[in-house]
């Protein structure tokens, strides 16, 4: 079965980034331990932002998570993931939404979903990403 043209940056980007949890380079808690990055993860009525990677890369970070909503869904839900990055002052540096994705049939039911996206923003220390679960079933 051949996967479509356009999963196949997000696969390449999860590959990278697992690769580099995997070696001790990249997570969520070293950038976050660090007071460099804050993590703000707002779940909705009916879907939970779960585990958040991040790495940091010279343009900015690559940023990996899943989430799962309460509800299995056919396919993939219209459901966004807003993404906001927030300087220690209050500015917003940069914001975008971006898609869910998932592996397996299409044709089978899931409840938890993939997203994969790289943020070209040079952050300040102590900046937060928020990320916020947009829409609904």
């Amino acid at each position: 079965m051949k996967i479509p043209i356009v999963m196949r940056p997000h696969c390449a980007l999860i590959l990278l980034l697992a690769s580099s949890i995997l070696c001790g380079c990249a997570s969520s808690g070293a950038m976050v331990g660090a007071g460099e990055l804050t993590i703000d993860k707002l779940s909705s009525d009916h879907a939970d932002i779960g585990t958040i990677y991040t790495r940091k890369t010279g343009e900015g970070i690559d940023l990996a998570g899943k989430v799962k909503f309460k509800r299995a869904v056919l396919g993939v839900p219209r459901d966004r993931l807003l993404v906001t990055v927030v300087a220690p002052t209050g500015r917003v540096l940069y914001s975008t939404y971006t898609n869910y994705y998932r592996y397996g049939k299409p044709s089978k039911k899931s409840d938890t979903f993939s997203f994969a996206m790289s943020i070209p923003v040079i952050m300040p220390k102590g900046s937060t990403v928020r990320l916020v679960n947009d829409g609904s079933l």
